[in-house]
Protein backbone atom coordinates (compact mmCIF):
# COMPACT_ATOMS: atom_id res chain seq x y z
CA UNK A 1 0.00 0.00 0.00
CA UNK A 2 1.13 3.64 -0.33
CA UNK A 3 -0.27 7.05 -0.72
CA UNK A 4 -1.35 9.66 -3.45
CA UNK A 5 -2.22 13.05 -3.77
CA UNK A 6 -4.34 13.29 -7.01
CA UNK A 7 -6.05 16.22 -9.39
CA UNK A 8 -9.14 15.29 -10.03
CA UNK A 9 -10.09 15.44 -13.96
CA UNK A 10 -13.35 13.47 -14.48
CA UNK A 11 -15.37 10.95 -12.42
CA UNK A 12 -17.12 8.35 -13.87
CA UNK A 13 -18.19 5.18 -12.56
CA UNK A 14 -18.87 1.83 -13.99
CA UNK A 15 -21.29 -1.80 -12.67
CA UNK A 16 -19.69 -4.40 -10.92
CA UNK A 17 -20.80 -7.88 -9.08
CA UNK A 18 -21.70 -6.04 -6.22
CA UNK A 19 -22.90 -2.40 -7.20
CA UNK A 20 -21.08 -0.21 -9.07
CA UNK A 21 -17.23 1.05 -8.65
CA UNK A 22 -16.40 4.90 -8.87
CA UNK A 23 -13.74 6.18 -11.08
CA UNK A 24 -11.34 9.03 -10.66
CA UNK A 25 -9.56 9.95 -13.64
CA UNK A 26 -6.70 12.46 -12.75
CA UNK A 27 -3.22 13.26 -12.53
CA UNK A 28 -0.70 12.76 -9.26
CA UNK A 29 2.04 15.57 -7.65
CA UNK A 30 4.55 14.52 -10.53
CA UNK A 31 2.04 14.75 -13.52
CA UNK A 32 1.35 10.77 -13.70
CA UNK A 33 -2.12 9.83 -15.31
CA UNK A 34 -4.00 7.58 -12.97
CA UNK A 35 -7.26 6.01 -12.52
CA UNK A 36 -8.11 5.48 -8.91
CA UNK A 37 -11.18 2.69 -8.34
CA UNK A 38 -13.46 3.03 -5.53
CA UNK A 39 -15.12 0.12 -4.16
CA UNK A 40 -18.32 -0.08 -1.70
CA UNK A 41 -19.91 3.49 -2.00
CA UNK A 42 -24.36 3.17 -3.08
CA UNK A 43 -26.20 5.33 -4.35
CA UNK A 44 -28.97 6.53 -1.94
CA UNK A 45 -31.84 9.07 -1.60
CA UNK A 46 -34.13 9.94 1.51
CA UNK A 47 -37.72 9.57 2.16
CA UNK A 48 -39.06 12.40 4.20
CA UNK A 49 -42.11 11.08 6.82
CA UNK A 50 -42.54 7.54 4.44
CA UNK A 51 -45.59 5.62 5.25
CA UNK A 52 -45.26 2.39 6.46
CA UNK A 53 -46.61 0.71 3.21
CA UNK A 54 -44.33 2.40 1.26
CA UNK A 55 -41.27 1.11 3.48
CA UNK A 56 -43.06 -2.30 3.36
CA UNK A 57 -43.06 -1.86 -0.84
CA UNK A 58 -39.46 -1.07 -0.89
CA UNK A 59 -38.39 -3.64 1.64
CA UNK A 60 -39.61 -6.10 -0.69
CA UNK A 61 -37.86 -4.56 -3.92
CA UNK A 62 -34.58 -6.16 -4.75
CA UNK A 63 -32.78 -2.96 -5.79
CA UNK A 64 -33.16 -1.53 -2.72
CA UNK A 65 -29.80 -2.82 -0.17
CA UNK A 66 -30.81 -0.74 2.68
CA UNK A 67 -33.32 1.20 4.99
CA UNK A 68 -31.96 2.96 7.44
CA UNK A 69 -34.21 5.66 10.01
CA UNK A 70 -32.45 9.24 9.34
CA UNK A 71 -33.37 12.04 11.06
CA UNK A 72 -34.15 15.06 8.65
CA UNK A 73 -34.22 18.72 9.74
CA UNK A 74 -36.61 20.65 7.25
CA UNK A 75 -38.93 23.70 8.26
CA UNK A 76 -36.72 24.92 10.97
CA UNK A 77 -37.38 21.18 13.07
CA UNK A 78 -36.40 17.37 13.06
CA UNK A 79 -38.59 15.12 11.36
CA UNK A 80 -38.22 11.50 11.06
CA UNK A 81 -36.82 10.14 7.72
CA UNK A 82 -35.40 7.25 5.84
CA UNK A 83 -32.15 6.55 4.00
CA UNK A 84 -32.77 4.33 1.18
CA UNK A 85 -29.63 2.87 -0.33
CA UNK A 86 -30.29 1.09 -3.63
CA UNK A 87 -28.00 -0.70 -6.24
CA UNK A 88 -27.76 1.42 -9.37
CA UNK A 89 -27.21 5.12 -9.53
CA UNK A 90 -28.78 5.71 -12.65
CA UNK A 91 -32.43 4.19 -11.26
CA UNK A 92 -32.53 7.30 -8.51
CA UNK A 93 -34.46 9.69 -10.73
CA UNK A 94 -37.25 6.71 -11.10
CA UNK A 95 -37.34 5.79 -8.08
CA UNK A 96 -37.67 9.91 -7.15
CA UNK A 97 -40.37 9.89 -9.67
CA UNK A 98 -42.50 7.27 -8.53
CA UNK A 99 -42.30 8.36 -4.65
CA UNK A 100 -42.46 11.98 -4.81
CA UNK A 101 -45.96 13.17 -3.67
CA UNK A 102 -47.42 16.13 -4.35
CA UNK A 103 -47.48 19.26 -3.15
CA UNK A 104 -45.14 21.93 -2.82
CA UNK A 105 -43.07 20.91 0.44
CA UNK A 106 -40.22 17.93 -1.01
CA UNK A 107 -40.86 14.39 0.65
CA UNK A 108 -37.73 12.45 -1.69
CA UNK A 109 -34.77 13.85 -0.66
CA UNK A 110 -30.79 13.96 -1.59
CA UNK A 111 -31.44 12.58 -5.10
CA UNK A 112 -30.51 15.28 -8.04
CA UNK A 113 -27.12 15.18 -7.41
CA UNK A 114 -25.02 12.94 -10.45
CA UNK A 115 -23.66 10.05 -8.03
CA UNK A 116 -20.28 10.87 -8.27
CA UNK A 117 -20.73 14.35 -7.15
CA UNK A 118 -22.54 13.16 -4.12
CA UNK A 119 -19.27 10.61 -3.41
CA UNK A 120 -17.76 13.62 -3.42
CA UNK A 121 -19.56 15.53 -1.65
CA UNK A 122 -20.00 12.91 1.30
CA UNK A 123 -16.28 12.11 1.42
CA UNK A 124 -15.97 16.66 2.19
CA UNK A 125 -13.27 16.51 -0.78
CA UNK A 126 -12.79 18.69 -3.85
CA UNK A 127 -10.56 18.65 -6.64
CA UNK A 128 -7.37 17.22 -4.75
CA UNK A 129 -7.65 14.53 -3.15
CA UNK A 130 -5.12 12.06 -0.72
CA UNK A 131 -5.85 8.07 -1.41
CA UNK A 132 -4.31 5.50 0.17
CA UNK A 133 -3.99 3.11 -2.58
CA UNK A 134 -2.75 -0.49 -3.89
CA UNK A 135 -2.35 -1.50 -7.87
CA UNK A 136 -4.99 -3.27 -9.52
CA UNK A 137 -4.44 -6.84 -11.13
CA UNK A 138 -3.75 -6.61 -14.91
CA UNK A 139 -7.58 -8.33 -15.43
CA UNK A 140 -8.70 -4.55 -14.80
CA UNK A 141 -5.57 -2.35 -15.92
CA UNK A 142 -6.25 -3.82 -19.20
CA UNK A 143 -9.85 -1.82 -19.19
CA UNK A 144 -7.74 1.88 -19.38
CA UNK A 145 -5.55 3.38 -21.17
CA UNK A 146 -3.92 4.60 -18.08
CA UNK A 147 -0.50 2.80 -17.12
CA UNK A 148 -1.54 3.80 -13.63
CA UNK A 149 -4.70 1.66 -12.36
CA UNK A 150 -4.97 1.63 -8.40
CA UNK A 151 -7.88 0.28 -5.77
CA UNK A 152 -8.79 2.94 -2.83
CA UNK A 153 -7.87 1.35 0.53
CA UNK A 154 -10.89 1.97 2.75
CA UNK A 155 -10.92 -0.55 5.70
CA UNK A 156 -9.44 0.01 8.55
CA UNK A 157 -9.91 3.65 9.16
CA UNK A 158 -8.27 4.71 6.09
CA UNK A 159 -10.01 6.41 3.28
CA UNK A 160 -9.87 9.20 0.56
CA UNK A 161 -9.48 12.76 1.73
CA UNK A 162 -8.32 16.26 0.83
CA UNK A 163 -5.18 16.94 0.10
CA UNK A 164 -3.55 20.21 -0.22
CA UNK A 165 -3.80 22.46 -3.29
CA UNK A 166 -1.88 21.64 -6.15
CA UNK A 167 -2.09 21.69 -10.40
CA UNK A 168 -0.33 19.70 -12.57
CA UNK A 169 0.48 20.69 -15.74
CA UNK A 170 -2.04 19.44 -17.70
CA UNK A 171 -1.99 18.31 -21.49
CA UNK A 172 -4.01 19.70 -24.75
CA UNK A 173 -4.89 18.50 -27.86
CA UNK A 174 -6.72 20.92 -30.09
CA UNK A 175 -7.78 19.49 -34.11
CA UNK A 176 -9.78 20.69 -36.82
CA UNK A 177 -11.23 18.95 -39.53
CA UNK A 178 -11.44 19.20 -43.47
CA UNK A 179 -14.34 17.91 -45.50
CA UNK A 180 -16.56 17.67 -48.34
CA UNK A 181 -19.34 20.02 -47.68
CA UNK A 182 -21.92 17.67 -49.83
CA UNK A 183 -20.36 14.55 -49.74
CA UNK A 184 -19.50 14.50 -45.97
CA UNK A 185 -16.08 12.95 -46.49
CA UNK A 186 -13.06 13.92 -44.18
CA UNK A 187 -9.98 15.16 -46.32
CA UNK A 188 -7.67 15.64 -43.39
CA UNK A 189 -7.39 15.83 -39.94
CA UNK A 190 -4.62 18.44 -38.08
CA UNK A 191 -3.51 19.46 -34.58
CA UNK A 192 -1.75 20.40 -32.18
CA UNK A 193 -0.84 18.90 -28.73
CA UNK A 194 1.17 20.61 -25.99
CA UNK A 195 1.62 21.35 -22.29
CA UNK A 196 1.80 18.82 -19.56
CA UNK A 197 5.66 18.75 -19.28
CA UNK A 198 6.01 17.49 -22.56
CA UNK A 199 7.20 18.57 -26.20
CA UNK A 200 4.76 20.08 -28.66
CA UNK A 201 3.81 18.51 -31.61
CA UNK A 202 1.73 18.98 -34.26
CA UNK A 203 0.06 16.16 -36.85
CA UNK A 204 -1.35 16.14 -40.60
CA UNK A 205 -3.55 12.61 -41.27
CA UNK A 206 -4.46 13.21 -45.07
CA UNK A 207 -5.46 10.20 -47.23
CA UNK A 208 -7.83 8.87 -49.84
CA UNK A 209 -8.49 6.43 -47.88
CA UNK A 210 -11.07 8.18 -44.78
CA UNK A 211 -10.93 4.92 -42.54
CA UNK A 212 -7.31 5.55 -42.07
CA UNK A 213 -7.39 8.86 -41.92
CA UNK A 214 -9.69 8.24 -38.40
CA UNK A 215 -7.48 5.31 -37.13
CA UNK A 216 -4.60 7.50 -37.17
CA UNK A 217 -6.13 10.32 -35.21
CA UNK A 218 -7.53 7.79 -32.19
CA UNK A 219 -3.86 5.94 -32.69
CA UNK A 220 -2.39 9.92 -31.96
CA UNK A 221 -4.56 10.88 -29.43
CA UNK A 222 -4.03 7.13 -27.19
CA UNK A 223 -0.73 7.90 -27.78
CA UNK A 224 -0.29 11.22 -27.13
CA UNK A 225 -2.59 10.59 -23.85
CA UNK A 226 -3.76 14.24 -23.47
CA UNK A 227 -5.75 15.20 -20.58
CA UNK A 228 -7.84 18.05 -22.12
CA UNK A 229 -9.26 17.88 -25.75
CA UNK A 230 -10.24 21.12 -27.86
CA UNK A 231 -11.01 22.58 -31.13
CA UNK A 232 -13.21 25.30 -32.34
CA UNK A 233 -16.57 24.68 -32.46
CA UNK A 234 -15.52 20.86 -31.83
CA UNK A 235 -18.23 19.93 -29.83
CA UNK A 236 -21.26 21.11 -32.75
CA UNK A 237 -18.99 19.89 -35.41
CA UNK A 238 -15.99 18.09 -35.62
CA UNK A 239 -16.69 15.73 -32.75
CA UNK A 240 -20.39 14.90 -34.76
CA UNK A 241 -19.06 14.86 -37.63
CA UNK A 242 -15.85 11.75 -36.83
CA UNK A 243 -18.64 9.85 -35.18
CA UNK A 244 -20.62 10.03 -38.45
CA UNK A 245 -17.81 8.89 -40.72
CA UNK A 246 -16.76 6.42 -37.86
CA UNK A 247 -19.99 4.75 -38.48
CA UNK A 248 -19.91 4.65 -42.03
CA UNK A 249 -16.61 2.64 -41.91
CA UNK A 250 -17.53 0.45 -38.85
CA UNK A 251 -14.89 1.96 -36.61
CA UNK A 252 -15.51 3.10 -32.92
CA UNK A 253 -13.58 5.79 -31.85
CA UNK A 254 -11.87 4.90 -28.39
CA UNK A 255 -10.15 7.63 -27.06
CA UNK A 256 -11.89 7.37 -23.67
CA UNK A 257 -9.24 7.13 -20.94
CA UNK A 258 -11.39 3.71 -20.41
CA UNK A 259 -11.19 2.59 -23.84
CA UNK A 260 -14.74 4.09 -24.48
CA UNK A 261 -16.34 6.00 -27.42
CA UNK A 262 -17.48 10.16 -26.92
CA UNK A 263 -21.16 9.94 -25.80
CA UNK A 264 -23.84 12.85 -26.88
CA UNK A 265 -25.25 14.81 -23.76
CA UNK A 266 -27.25 17.15 -26.06
CA UNK A 267 -26.93 20.45 -26.45
CA UNK A 268 -23.90 20.78 -28.14
CA UNK A 269 -22.05 18.56 -24.47
CA UNK A 270 -19.94 15.47 -25.45
CA UNK A 271 -18.13 13.27 -22.85
CA UNK A 272 -14.55 11.73 -23.23
CA UNK A 273 -14.29 9.45 -20.09
CA UNK A 274 -11.08 10.51 -18.03
CA UNK A 275 -10.69 14.02 -20.39
CA UNK A 276 -12.03 17.19 -20.99
CA UNK A 277 -13.72 18.85 -23.76
CA UNK A 278 -13.30 22.36 -23.83
CA UNK A 279 -14.91 23.64 -26.94
CA UNK A 280 -12.82 26.79 -27.53
CA UNK A 281 -16.04 28.40 -29.32
CA UNK A 282 -17.79 28.10 -26.14
CA UNK A 283 -15.70 29.86 -23.69
CA UNK A 284 -15.14 32.61 -26.53
CA UNK A 285 -19.09 32.80 -26.00
CA UNK A 286 -18.75 32.31 -22.76
CA UNK A 287 -16.19 35.33 -21.72
CA UNK A 288 -16.08 37.40 -24.86
CA UNK A 289 -20.28 37.54 -26.00
CA UNK A 290 -18.08 38.57 -29.69
CA UNK A 291 -20.67 40.35 -32.28
CA UNK A 292 -19.62 37.20 -34.48
CA UNK A 293 -18.85 33.93 -32.88
CA UNK A 294 -16.58 33.27 -36.25
CA UNK A 295 -12.84 31.71 -35.34
CA UNK A 296 -12.01 34.62 -37.92
CA UNK A 297 -13.73 37.46 -35.89
CA UNK A 298 -12.58 36.09 -32.48
CA UNK A 299 -8.86 35.30 -33.38
CA UNK A 300 -8.47 38.72 -34.63
CA UNK A 301 -10.35 40.14 -31.49
CA UNK A 302 -8.24 38.04 -28.91
CA UNK A 303 -4.97 37.42 -31.08
CA UNK A 304 -4.68 39.65 -33.55
CA UNK A 305 -4.46 36.69 -35.61
CA UNK A 306 -6.32 34.95 -38.38
CA UNK A 307 -7.13 32.21 -40.62
CA UNK A 308 -4.73 31.44 -43.81
CA UNK A 309 -6.22 32.26 -46.89
CA UNK A 310 -8.18 29.22 -48.11
CA UNK A 311 -11.89 29.44 -49.89
CA UNK A 312 -13.74 27.13 -47.17
CA UNK A 313 -16.96 27.27 -49.12
CA UNK A 314 -15.29 25.41 -52.19
CA UNK A 315 -12.64 22.65 -49.87
CA UNK A 316 -12.91 20.06 -52.54
CA UNK A 317 -11.63 22.10 -55.32
CA UNK A 318 -9.24 23.78 -52.88
CA UNK A 319 -8.02 20.27 -52.12
CA UNK A 320 -7.62 18.66 -55.16
CA UNK A 321 -5.19 21.82 -56.20
CA UNK A 322 -2.88 22.01 -53.25
CA UNK A 323 -4.00 19.29 -50.22
CA UNK A 324 -0.82 20.37 -48.75
CA UNK A 325 -2.12 24.15 -48.21
CA UNK A 326 -5.41 22.60 -46.93
CA UNK A 327 -3.83 20.89 -44.02
CA UNK A 328 -1.78 23.82 -43.04
CA UNK A 329 -5.08 25.57 -42.81
CA UNK A 330 -6.18 22.89 -40.93
CA UNK A 331 -3.35 22.86 -38.76
CA UNK A 332 -3.61 26.60 -37.92
CA UNK A 333 -7.22 26.40 -37.71
CA UNK A 334 -6.72 24.00 -34.29
CA UNK A 335 -3.72 26.04 -33.33
CA UNK A 336 -5.74 29.59 -33.10
CA UNK A 337 -8.33 26.84 -31.42
CA UNK A 338 -5.61 26.25 -28.30
CA UNK A 339 -4.42 29.99 -28.44
CA UNK A 340 -7.85 31.29 -27.51
CA UNK A 341 -8.33 28.93 -24.84
CA UNK A 342 -4.89 29.53 -23.15
CA UNK A 343 -5.73 33.47 -23.72
CA UNK A 344 -8.84 33.17 -22.20
CA UNK A 345 -7.30 30.38 -19.47
CA UNK A 346 -10.07 28.35 -19.86
CA UNK A 347 -8.04 25.02 -19.78
CA UNK A 348 -7.41 25.08 -16.36
CA UNK A 349 -10.76 26.18 -15.21
CA UNK A 350 -12.53 23.61 -17.54
CA UNK A 351 -10.40 20.82 -15.79
CA UNK A 352 -11.51 22.37 -13.01
CA UNK A 353 -15.03 22.38 -13.78
CA UNK A 354 -14.70 18.94 -16.11
CA UNK A 355 -17.09 20.40 -19.03
CA UNK A 356 -18.44 23.13 -21.48
CA UNK A 357 -21.10 24.88 -19.38
CA UNK A 358 -18.90 24.69 -15.81
CA UNK A 359 -21.52 22.10 -14.72
CA UNK A 360 -20.91 18.69 -13.36
CA UNK A 361 -24.20 17.18 -14.64
CA UNK A 362 -25.85 17.47 -17.83
CA UNK A 363 -27.85 20.87 -17.56
CA UNK A 364 -27.96 23.60 -14.99
CA UNK A 365 -25.40 26.76 -14.35
CA UNK A 366 -22.08 26.57 -12.28
CA UNK A 367 -21.61 23.83 -9.83
CA UNK A 368 -18.00 22.83 -9.19
CA UNK A 369 -16.37 19.76 -9.61
CA UNK A 370 -15.98 17.26 -12.76
CA UNK A 371 -17.58 15.43 -15.37
CA UNK A 372 -19.72 12.09 -14.96
CA UNK A 373 -20.27 9.09 -17.22
CA UNK A 374 -21.97 5.70 -16.38
CA UNK A 375 -21.21 2.37 -18.03
CA UNK A 376 -22.20 -0.95 -17.60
Amino acid sequence: MRTVDLFLIEGSYRTAENGVVVELFGKTRDGTALVARYYGFRPYFVLLEPAAEVLDRLRADPEVVEIQPTPVWLGGRERPGARITIRSPWKVPEYRDRLRLPGDEPNVLACDIPFVHRFLYDKHVGLTLTLDVEDEPDSIRALYTSAAVVRVVSEGGKDIRPAEAFRPPLRTLSFDIENAIRERTIFTICGVAEGGGRERRTFRFGDRDERRILERFVEFVLEDDPDVITGYNIAGYDIPLLQERAMVHGLELRIGRDRTTPRDMGERLWRVTGRVIADAWWWAHRELRPKQETLQFVARMLLADSKLDVDRRNISAEWEKDPDRVMEYCEHDADLALRILQRLRSIDRGADLGDRRASPSRRGPQRPHVAVHRRS
